[in-house]
């Protein structure tokens, strides 16, 4: 019996029905202010209260999700026997020289050039507030640079980038310093073992539940599409020594955001070459989140653009569930992986046995997600 489950579910409610009957039968018997009396009177309300928040709880996490489908969910316990060689293909680990190696002590990696500013945020990262000069659009951006970003060795180097994009509701808070994803303690050790090369990583703010566009260009709520694939871009390069080739650059996001991740592939491969979802959802697209345009939706949406785009675009996919989550779909990326090799497109799933549509699940998932990306820009 889960926390998603409807016998759980009626179980709380009966909590808090039995809660007010005990209430009303005891509190006239617990009268007098006696320490005792007024005591019992307090434990009554408490109880209450925790069984109506608990029932509360679990209604919303039941009908807005579910997000916590099982107790392991709730607890953050491991989504199952999964490595990352089983869910990325592997791929060779790289010899120092290709990894680059730790600078410790060494100036914190920040911008080389440009005229953007950048403020100390977490770690290794920056921030800063961005507008596009293309699409208009203001929005946070993070900058997390390696330890091999210091390196002399490495000053003339131009690194590979991914795009790091959130889920809605959800800030780019979620995958930076302490936060929820904590990308940087996922990433470092594989840079450093050499189990993958150095990537600068990129936090883009894709919106939220206002003015979600499923990061495309979308009137009376901005042109977010132009702005990630084009503007963000663009000032990246600009300001950082990462490599401008498309061949070097890769999305990769959980729930909206992987949705966002895998259709900004498809849509721009001039900008990105891999696209990389976590418990994506409907790749057909929201048609609310368009105004109710299916056109406009269709145009946007990956399935579309796959079935329908001539040529295929020119990118490799790769998509990740669980069977637990009822939200990102295990049929969402099985139909998107179908339509990509339908059109050529090299596409790749793989499901995880536990875990529902929570960052317990997705932060897992990260490492595998680095693994495929560092053994596919090996390989081209």
């Amino acid at each position: 019996m889960g926390p998603a489950g409807t016998p759980f579910m009626w179980l709380t409610v009966l909590l808090v029905v039995a809660a007010l009957v005990a209430t009303v039968a005891l509190w006239p018997k617990l009268a007098s202010r006696t320490p005792l009396h007024v005591a019992g009177r307090a434990g009554l309300l408490v109880t209450g209260q925790v069984c109506a928040a608990l029932c509360a709880l679990i209604i919303v996490n039941k009908s807005l999700g579910p997000f916590y489908v099982t107790w392991a969910d709730l607890f953050g316990q491991d989504v199952g026997d999964v490595s990352a060689e089983q869910a990325s293909g592997g791929g060779p680990d790289l010899p120092p020289s290709v990894a680059g190696k730790n600078a410790p002590g060494g100036p914190h990696g920040g911008p080389h050039g440009g005229n953007q500013k950048f403020d100390p945020y977490s770690g290794r990262f920056v921030k800063t507030s961005f507008t596009g000069p293309k699409s208009g659009v203001t929005g946070e951006v993070d900058v997390y640079t390696p330890p091999q970003y210091d390196d002399p060795a490495n000053k003339n180097r131009e690194f590979p980038v991914v795009m790091l994009l959130h889920g809605i509701p959800g800030t780019n808070s979620g995958w930076v310093g302490g936060g929820a994803m904590n990308v940087q303690k996922q990433v470092e050790p594989l840079f450093a073992s050499g189990k993958s090369q150095p990537f600068v990583l990129v936090v883009a703010d894709i919106g939220n539940n206002s003015n979600n566009t499923q990061c495309s260009d979308v009137p009376g709520k901005g042109k977010r599409g132009t702005w990630l694939a084009d503007d963000v871009r663009s000032m990246v390069v600009g300001n950082f020594r990462v490599s401008p080739d498309p061949k070097k650059w890769a999305t990769l996001g959980y729930s909206t955001g992987g949705t966002c991740a895998v259709k900004l592939a498809v849509q721009h491969p001039q900008a990105f070459r891999y696209g990389m979802s976590i418990a994506g959802d409907d790749f057909k697209g929201d048609t609310s989140v368009f105004n109710g345009d299916t056109a406009l939706r269709d145009k946007n949406s990956a399935m579309w653009l796959l079935n329908n785009q001539k040529p295929a675009p020119d990118v490799a996919l790769w998509l990740m569930t669980s069977k637990e989550d009822q939200v990102g779909l295990t049929r969402f990326s099985d139909e998107l992986v179908l339509a990509a090799r339908q059109a050529g497109v090299p596409a790749e799933s793989f499901t995880v046995p536990r875990g529902g549509h929570v960052t317990g699940t997705w932060r897992q998932l990260v490492e595998p997600a680095f693994v495929w990306l560092n053994g596919k820009m090996q390989g081209s």
